[in-house]
């Protein structure tokens, strides 16, 4: 949370400082006399030549004020992350290299153009009603687990968004349980319940298709897996996959854009993602 709240706080420096120099220029002096000086119908005023501005010196001095203070926090959070991102062991980096590759190039080569034809394809209402109907079959995995967990209120909002979902909501095409009943819907997954028992991630590990993962949560892939009715339709997975990069809604590629080292930055992505939904 303090990161994130400094991270915000380079991202509104970065956007005001314009805005301030900008007021600077307007406020100034300077500015108001030449203003009322065009305004008087006297004589013509002479052109100066290529003479810098202090207004402009003043806005370029705060934008390097600005710049530096943002490298400043910058690097003191890559050095907060950087000490996290230690909590896992990574013994077997360059089997995970090698499989984050070969995800990388099957992300790229294969799934971002056919998930481009099939949203071109597909009207996005139709792509909505989809992801909604694999959110209402994967009800076992969060049902079960938010139960293991002792969230029992949770558990009862659960059942009551697949009884609407699946009646009203037509197999889960639509979700009236959100809309009527504000029940939201909680994601939980059995990697989240052996977080919450006490058991550690293990080492880090990156799977082929699966992507990152660990061995507390390559075991609880599994058990989510039983549960889940789409793991026994044939195609059902790789349906999800395109489904959900047509609508935006896989953010690989978006980490993988603004990181100097990718595959570090998706294994701590990946870790402080789990501590942060097993904290919650």
């Amino acid at each position: 949370m303090k990161r994130s709240c400094r991270l915000a706080v380079v991202c509104v420096a970065l956007a005001l400082a314009p805005l301030q120099s900008q007021a600077q220029d307007n406020d100034s002096p300077t500015t108001t006399t030449r203003a009322k000086a065009a305004a008087k119908p006297g004589k013509p005023q002479k052109k100066k030549g290529p003479k810098a501005r202090p207004e402009a010196g003043k806005a370029e001095k705060a934008k390097q004020q600005a710049a530096a203070r943002t490298e400043e926090l910058l690097k003191e959070y890559e050095a907060e992350g950087g000490k996290e991102a230690k909590a896992i062991a990574d013994p077997l980096k360059y089997w995970n290299l090698m499989w984050f590759h070969f995800n990388d190039k099957l992300y790229f080569w294969f799934l971002k153009p056919v998930s481009r034809g099939y949203g071109f394809l597909v009207p996005r209402v139709a792509r909505i009603g989809i992801k909604n109907v694999y959110v209402n079959l994967g009800f076992p995995i969060r049902f079960v687990n938010t139960s293991l967990q002792g969230k029992f209120k949770g558990a009862g909002a659960e059942f009551g968004r697949f009884v609407v979902n699946s009646t009203v909501g037509v197999l889960g095409l639509w979700d009236p349980a959100t809309r009527l009943f504000h029940w939201k819907t909680r994601e939980e997954d059995f990697d989240q319940t052996l977080g919450v028992w006490k058991i550690g991630m293990g080492v880090f590990l990156t799977w082929p298709v699966l992507g990152p993962s660990s061995i507390r949560g390559t075991f609880g892939y599994a058990a989510d897996a039983a549960l889940n009715p789409a793991t026994f339709l044939p195609g059902a997975g790789t349906l999800r996959q395109i489904n959900d990069t047509s609508l935006d809604l896989n953010p690989y590629e978006s980490i993988r854009d603004m990181a100097v080292s990718p595959y570090t930055a998706v294994r701590d992505a990946y870790v402080q993602n789990r501590k942060k939904e097993i904290s919650e």
